[in-house]
This record gives structure tokens, sequence and C-alpha cells, in this order.
């Protein structure tokens, strides 16, 4: 048997989803690259504070480990998650631009 016959009995014959993987990844990128700000920013507050994430989610009234979800960079946050989160740490994580001169890709700023 040939190093090309032993290599071709060896790989799997199921397909594989690996292109559909990585071009998934890449499509979330801008996701992930802006999750990953809010979760610093939210990192960031909470040492300013001197707060644990158990207190975040004491006064957030969510469980610890949604906390660390959220800091972990990788949650799809919705508008009313980042309001409430805003609420209780003092500062804005999102704002949006009154100024209709704008153009659309400079209104939410985060």
């Amino acid at each position: 048997m040939t190093s090309k016959e032993k290599f071709l009995a060896m790989v799997s014959k199921e397909e594989t989803k690996t292109i559909e993987g990585a071009k998934g990844r890449i499509a979330r990128k801008n996701y992930t690259r802006l999750s990953q700000k809010i979760a610093l920013s939210i990192l960031i507050r909470l040492d300013e504070l001197g707060w644990k994430q158990v207190t975040l989610a004491e006064k957030m009234k969510v469980k610890p480990q949604q906390v660390n979800k959220w800091v972990k960079g990788r949650e799809n946050f919705t508008i009313e998650t980042l309001a409430s989160l805003s609420e209780v740490l003092g500062f804005d994580l999102i704002t949006v631009s009154n100024d209709q001169d704008a153009p659309s890709s400079q209104l939410i700023q985060l």
C-alpha cells in the first residue's frame, strides 16, 4: 500500500464543515470585536467601583454566571441588557447621536 493509499484510508469519508465555520467566524468578527469592547468597559468600570462580578450580578438580579458571560466578550447583548448595565454601572455603554448630518456609520458609538 502506498503512502497516499494509507493516508486516504485514514481520512474520514464524512464531509466537514470547516470552510463554513471559518466563513461564519469572519462574518462575526465585527460583532465579536464590539462585544469584547463592551466587556472591557464593564471590567474597567467594575474595577473603578471596587466591585466584584458577583456584586454586579446581585445589583442586576442575575446569576454570577451571566455576568461572567458578559465579561468574557462573547455575549450577544440586547439593548435592554445594555441599558440596564449602563444604569447600574453609572455610565453609558452606548451613545446615539442626534446629529442628522452625521453619516449613518457614525450614529452608534461604542
